[in-house]
């Protein structure tokens, strides 16, 4: 892993269980919605939806954040007054 050569086939074998290791338990592919591959095996569903509500509300709060910017003053200088 982290492209080096292994040096026997025990390291070769140890850096491969650590990749399977990442790959199926800490990897979270765009196509699984979030989900590791292992969730999905042990029966997990995908759910297309679960983040559309977030985003819709972070859309919404953006805006208003937007929206708000020209009523900021700012402070002048390093002193606040």
């Amino acid at each position: 892993m982290g492209g080096k050569l292994s040096e026997d086939i025990v390291s070769h074998l140890k850096s491969l269980d650590d990749f399977m290791n990442y790959y199926n338990h800490h990897r979270y592919p765009c196509r699984l919605y979030g989900k590791t591959p292992m969730q999905i095996v042990n029966g997990d569903m995908i759910d297309k939806y679960l983040y559309k509500q977030k985003i819709k509300e972070a859309q919404v709060a953006r805006v208003k954040t937007n929206q708000n910017f020209n009523a900021c003053i700012p402070n002048l200088g390093c002193k606040s007054f």
